[in-house]
């Protein structure tokens, strides 16, 4: 594996539901393009489920939202990608702005606890002293996508998702004060791993990763 021009063999590795549908697809395409004997076995789970994939060796390396805290694991920041608050009219109304009444009254519907971008909403809360009344979870991007264009709540999503909803008049975009911070996407890799395939597929990813594409299922 020294010698890319050969690279042959399998590579596992995962990525979370917000990768699987905006700029995935592009990396098959490019490895399969560039590597043909390279074989893919991609995963597609939730962050802490992939984390530990990693640190057993059964996928090779993973790209989810938020820093790996298992020593055994290195992570490198990848990508970033806004957020936006999204709510169908029916529930919303012309309401266009989520604040703490509305964190109170509505359901706001996440991905399950020690999801990155989860942890990066529970941090949002705890400093700004926001609470939420009724919570919703699922392990589910495009679920929660479907749930919330049938009015069941609030949700939050990639900026490049909200605005393609908003373009098929299924959401409104809604705003915050303060905004949603910036979700910050990390390539995780077992420290002790040095194979080349690492570095050559960390490389491929930073050509395609793009999560302001629309997503590939609405």
């Amino acid at each position: 594996m020294a010698d890319d021009s050969g690279l042959r063999g399998y590579c596992r590795f995962g990525v979370g539901e917000s990768s699987a549908l905006t700029w995935f697809p592009d990396l098959v395409a490019l490895v399969k393009r560039t590597y043909p004997d390279v074989i893919l076995e991609p995963n597609v789970d939730v962050g802490p489920t992939l984390e530990k994939k990693v640190e057993s060796g059964i996928i090779d390396f993973a790209v989810v939202a938020g820093q790996s805290a298992r020593p055994s694991i290195a992570s490198q920041p990848i990508a970033e990608t806004p957020f936006h608050w999204a709510g169908a009219k029916v529930l919303v109304g012309e309401e266009t702005e989520i604040t703490a009444e509305t964190l109170r009254n509505l359901a706001v519907i996440t991905q399950p606890p020690g999801v990155g971008g989860t942890r990066a909403f529970d941090s949002w809360l705890a400093a700004n002293n926001f609470e939420v009344g009724r919570r919703l979870t699922c392990n589910s991007m495009a679920a929660i996508v479907g749930l919330v264009v049938a009015g069941v709540g609030v949700g939050y999503f990639p900026a490049g998702w909200v605005q393609q909803l908003v373009e098929h008049k299924s959401v409104v975009m809604m705003n915050s004060d303060p905004p949603l911070p910036p979700l910050q996407f990390y390539l995780q890799w077992r420290r002790d791993d040095t194979r080349p395939i690492i570095n050559l597929m960390r490389r491929l990813v930073l050509k395609v990763i793009n999560f302001s594409k629309p997503a590939v299922t609405w």
